[in-house]
């Protein structure tokens, strides 16, 4: 979360989550193998109107992507996916993040999202530069 004494900005939460190989693009597939990939989700990540474009979500993101080095250690994660809402697709491009393959069956009244990846060593040379 991002608060001062009296309010919260803004917030993220997340979730862990697999990716089958298959679902990733070819170059990134090739150094994987054919079970489950642990990734961590970012499942929602907000920030209050009155703070937004001053850098508080990507600052969330980049303590998310912290921790997910930290999975890397513990589990093996392979990386960091969001299913990014059609304005927010290119902060998380901005970020390093790819599109994946949309997967289809969601309601009609859900509001379709662009699902999004991006991998460890992308995570690794991002966290040393900042």
């Amino acid at each position: 979360m991002a608060t001062d004494e009296e309010s919260i900005f803004g917030f993220v939460s997340v979730s862990t989550g697999t990716l089958m190989k298959d679902d990733l693009p070819l170059p990134i597939q090739k150094r994987l193998r054919e079970y489950p990939l642990p990734v961590l989700k970012v499942t929602r990540i907000g920030v209050h109107k009155s703070f937004q474009h001053r850098g508080i979500g990507k600052r969330l993101l980049e303590a998310m992507l912290r921790l997910s080095l930290e999975q890397k250690k513990m589990f093996g994660c392979i990386g960091v996916t969001v299913d990014a809402k059609e304005d927010a697709i290119a902060f998380y491009k901005k970020l390093g993040f790819i599109e994946l393959q949309a997967k289809r069956g969601l309601p009609k009244t859900h509001p379709f999202q662009t699902p999004m990846f991006l991998t460890i060593k992308v995570i690794e040379e991002v966290v040393r530069q900042a």
